[in-house]
Order: C-alpha cells, then sequence, then structure tokens
C-alpha cells in the first residue's frame, strides 16, 4: 500500500486547519450569506426543496444546489453556525486535491504539492473557501470539468473522464449559470490540435463520444430542470411561471447580456481584482510571463490549454457589464497549475525575494499605521465597530514579527508565506468572534424579544435576510419583493387585530401617513442604528 508523501499530506493539514479556523463561532454574515441560509433553514422547515423560498416567498436569483447543500448540513447539525460554511470548506479541499493530482499527472510528483501550495496561497480562493458564498462550491464543479477535460485532451483520450466532466459541468450549472465554463478549454484545444502541439493526443472529431459530454451534464441539468417545467406547465401557477421564467432567462442571458448592478467597465478584473485576487502570484509576474511565453514558444500544449482557457474565461466575464470580483474565482486552480512548474526556478530570484519581503514590510506599517490613524481619527466603519483599529494593529504587528524572524531574511516568499497562513489562522479564530457581535442579527433580535416580553408575535416590514434568519418562530412576514405600500397597508391590519402583536421595520420604510389611523395608541421603540439602518418596534395600533 502506497502512502500519500510528507509533504503532501503536510499541505492538507495546514489547509483544513486554515479553511476551518473559526467554524462555528460567527453567524452568516450579509449581503450573501444570510439569504442563502435562510432559504436553506426554509427548504429543512418546509420540506419543500425544489422550490427554494425566502420568506415563504419564491427565491429565483439563483439555481438551489449550493443551498440544498447548506440544508442537508443544516438538516444533519440542525446548528446553521457549522452548516453554512461546511459547503464552502470540502468544496476547497475538493478542489485543492484535484489541482495537487492533476499537477503530479502533467509535471510529476513534485510539482503536486507545489501547485496545492500555490493554490492554498493565493488571497481569493482561501477567502472563499471561509465564505459561504456559491462561488466556491462553483469552484470545485468547474475544477472538477476542467480536470477531466484535460485527463482526456492531454492525458487521454479518456471517454470516462471525459463523461465526468459533462457531469460536474451540470451540476455547475445547477450551482450558478454559469458552470459551463470548462468547455471553454475546448477553444485553444482546437487551435493547438490544428497546429500539432506537444503533448496533444490524436482525438478524431468526427467521433460520436463526443457527445458522452453534453449528454451528462443534461442529464444532471434534468435532473432538477424537467420537475420544474412540470410542475410550471401543470400548475399554471402565476408565481410558478415567474420563478421559472426568472430563473431561467432573466437570471442568466439578461444578466450576462444587460446586468442592472455592478456595472464595471471592460479592464475591471485584469486592472482591479486580479492584483489583490490572485496575490501574491501577481507579485511573481513580471518573471512568471516570460516563462510562460517561451513555453508557448516551445509549443508545450500543457501551458497552452491552461492559459489559453484562463484568456476564455475573463474574456467571457470582461465582456459583460456587469462584475463582481468573486467571478473570477474558477480561474484560480488553472493559474496555480500554470505557476507551479517554475515555483522551484523562481524562488531563487534574489529580486523576488526582496520584493516579497519589501511588500510584507509595507503591508504591516499600513496595517499598523491605519490602527493608529484611525484611533485617533475613527471613520464611520471603525465607529460602528471600535474593535477594528486593534485589528488593524494586531496583524500588522504579525507581519512585523514574521518579517524580522532570523533564519528567513534571505527568502521573503518564506516570510509573505508564513503571515499569510497566520493571518487567516487569526481571522478565523480572533476576528470572527468579536466582529460577530456587529455583523451578526442575532443581537438586535435578542434586543426584540426583550422588548416584547414573553407571548408576544412579532411581524416585520422592509425586513432584511439575517434578521428573519435569527427571528422568534412564528414571525410574520408581508413580502420580501412585493410593493412597500402593499406591505405596509397589510402589516397595518394584521397589527390592529391583537394587542400582543408588534412590528419590525426601519425607519427610512415608515410610511407614517399610512399609520395616522393608530397614531394616537401607537407607541415606537428606537432600537438604534444596525446594519446600516435605524430600527423602530411598533405596538398598540388600535385602528
Amino acid at each position: 500500500m502506497r502512502y500519500p508523501p510528507l509533504n503532501c499530506v503536510i499541505l492538507f493539514v495546514v489547509a483544513f486547519l486554515i479553511f476551518s479556523s473559526g467554524l462555528g463561532l460567527r453567524d452568516p454574515w450579509a449581503p450573501d450569506e444570510p439569504r442563502f441560509a435562510l432559504v436553506a433553514k426554509e427548504m429543512v422547515s418546509s420540506g419543500h426543496w425544489l422550490l427554494p423560498t425566502r420568506g415563504g416567498e419564491l427565491y429565483p436569483d439563483k439555481p438551489p444546489f449550493f443551498m440544498w447543500c447548506i440544508a442537508v448540513f443544516y438538516a444533519l447539525t440542525h446548528v446553521m453556525r457549522f452548516a453554512f460554511l461546511l459547503p464552502s470548506l470540502l468544496a476547497a479541499l475538493g478542489t485543492l486535491f484535484l489541482t495537487y493530482d492533476l499537477a503530479k499527472r502533467l509535471w510529476g510528483r513534485d510539482m503536486g504539492w507545489i501547485a496545492g501550495a500555490v493554490l492554498l496561497s493565493l488571497f481569493q480562493f482561501t477567502l472563499q473557501a471561509k465564505t459561504a458564498q456559491i462561488d466556491g462550491v462553483l469552484c470545485f464543479w468547474t475544477t472538477l470539468g476542467f480536470y477531466g477535460l484535460i485527463r482526456h485532451l492531454l492525458l487521454g483520450p479518456n471517454w470516462r473522464w471525459y463523461s465526468i466532466s459533462g457531469l460536474a459541468i451540470g451540476f455547475g450549472v445547477i450551482t450558478k449559470g454559469v458552470g459551463i465554463l470548462p468547455w471553454f478549454i475546448l477553444i485553444p484545444y482546437a487551435v493547438l490540435a490544428f497546429r500539432r502541439w506537444s503533448f496533444i493526443p490524436s482525438i478524431p472529431w468526427k467521433n460520436k463520444r463526443w457527445l458522452l459530454g453534453p449528454a451528462a451534464a443534461l442529464l444532471v441539468i434534468g435532473c432538477w430542470l424537467v420537475p420544474l417545467l412540470w410542475l410550471s406547465y401543470q400548475s399554471q401557477n402565476a408565481q410558478l411561471l415567474e420563478y421559472r421564467n426568472n430563473i431561467l432567462f432573466h437570471q442568466t442571458i439578461t444578466r450576462y447580456a444587460h446586468a442592472w448592478h455592478h456595472l464595471e467597465p471592460f479592464w475591471y478584473y485584469l486592472i482591479v481584482v486580479a492584483p489583490w485576487a490572485w496575490f501574491p502570484v501577481t507579485l511573481a509576474l513580471p518573471w512568471l510571463l516570460p516563462r510562460w511565453w517561451l513555453a508557448l514558444k516551445n509549443k508545450d500544449a500543457r501551458l497552452g490549454l491552461l492559459l489559453g482557457w484562463m484568456i476564455c474565461v475573463l474574456l467571457f466575464f470582461s465582456i459583460s457589464p456587469g462584475k463582481r470580483g468573486v467571478y473570477i474565482l474558477p480561474i484560480a486552480p488553472a493559474l496555480a497549475l500554470a505557476t507551479a512548474p517554475f515555483l522551484k526556478e523562481l524562488w531563487s530570484s534574489v529580486r523576488l525575494q526582496k520584493l516579497a519581503s519589501g511588500f510584507l514590510l509595507s503591508v504591516s506599517a499600513l496595517l499598523v499605521g491605519s490602527g493608529i490613524y484611525e484611533i485617533y481619527k475613527p471613520t464611520a466603519m471603525v465607529l460602528q465597530q471600535p474593535v477594528i483599529p486593534y485589528f488593524f494593529l494586531g496583524f500588522g504587528s504579525l507581519g512585523f514579527i514574521v518579517w524580522s524572524l532570523r533564519g528567513w531574511q534571505q527568502s521573503g516568499l518564506t516570510r509573505l508565506t508564513v503571515f499569510l497562513g497566520l493571518f487567516w489562522m487569526g481571522y478565523g479564530w480572533v476576528t470572527y468572534p468579536v466582529i460577530n457581535a456587529v455583523r451578526s442579527a442575532e443581537p438586535l433580535m435578542v434586543q426584540v424579544q426583550q422588548q416584547m416580553g414573553p407571548g408576544a408575535t412579532l411581524g416585520m416590514v422592509a425586513w432584511k435576510e439575517q434578521l428573519l434568519l435569527h427571528a422568534p418562530a412564528g414571525t410574520v412576514v408581508f413580502g420580501f419583493r412585493k410593493d412597500l405600500q402593499q406591505q405596509w397597508r397589510e402589516a397595518i391590519i394584521w397589527l390592529s387585530k391583537d394587542s400582543n402583536y408588534w412590528l419590525l421595520a426601519p425607519k427610512d420604510s415608515i410610511l407614517w401617513p399610512s399609520l395616522a389611523a393608530c397614531s394616537e395608541s401607537l407607541r415606537s421603540i428606537d432600537l438604534g442604528y444596525r446594519y446600516r439602518q435605524t430600527w423602530y418596534l411598533l405596538h398598540g395600533c388600535r385602528a
């Protein structure tokens, strides 16, 4: 029996410690995490898994797979603090393993752990592993699809892995519409095969088994889509038809071609996102780019496919007017694979080591300086979270300590890597529980229940997902997407029915003229400023 090499074991132990640090110490944080957690919680409580809901309304913005994952873990643990982060954690470990294994097969055994270490060091990848967003799970499916295609196109022919890649693409699509990204590799593959680059096996294009990939993808998509289409056809329910059209067209084609938010220029990813998302590899780009160019001149199809796919994905997201930094996360494993063969050579570069060392020193000084400045002249963010300057000071001081350690004076990359690992561990174990007191909705809901007393029932207007996630059982809501005036009409009628009914709403949304009929009996309690709103608790409407 062959055991994994020690460096591989160390890589995955370190990765697990980093990804899991702080697990269970925080609640879902806005803007995205409470929404997915709430949908998953309602799946478990209602038993309706095909049609996700948010506050009883159908949630059409994303396919349901990611919410299914959270719901499964919530059903098993009944603890949302664990359940909502576990899908991202497991997906990150799976992505790391696929990257490790593919690098080992492409360049040899030693390259596996090196590629894995590069991926683990990428700032955006580790950040998403510790965040409950859809893109972390999507990245696993796109990497598995990419892995299967590479096994077929470069290390094959291997129709079994080609079919598995189709299954992965199908799961990627029902996770997020852009799950088709792995198929973009066929564009550079066609070009390189036509030019007869090295490492390209001869696979006839007329082979009918090329249909296995799309068939496998459609099989997975159909397991979700066919029941949805059948149900909407049979019921002819207006809300269900709107949900179907929204999720199949508005949130895919329209969102891509005519985005209505997060509008950014074409160069946004390359100039704004990539420098921090692909850090610290971006520090090495002046040394990497000439080596990539030389490999392409030598017709190395391994680099040709990796870099060609990265460019295709980057162009795909850059063409759309709507852009978010997290969209380019699927590129991270390919970037790690393209960097790994040159890392040993780059490690011997004195200039790169000095650059990494100087960068660590500069960041440490910036953090300490920012902490001191914020203590004496706090910004609005710090006024809400006064502990932030002390985190700046703590992480900055940690950077100075790592930078000054003896034995690493000539290895800036080692010091930078160690600092990043300690930063992520501190971010989980120290930052999570402290920041959670401000970012979680639980303290506000505890305050609400104390004000209402036992036996009371809460209603909410213009609510946020994190509030309903922590709201007491039996809380009544009056729609999420519904017109605000309609919400208030229904809420006032409800509030006036029972003296033990209370209503929670943000100050800016309260339509005071609508409450004129019960103004003499109405009691309003100011709960303070949270989540960029001042919240009021209303009681005693006798219209």
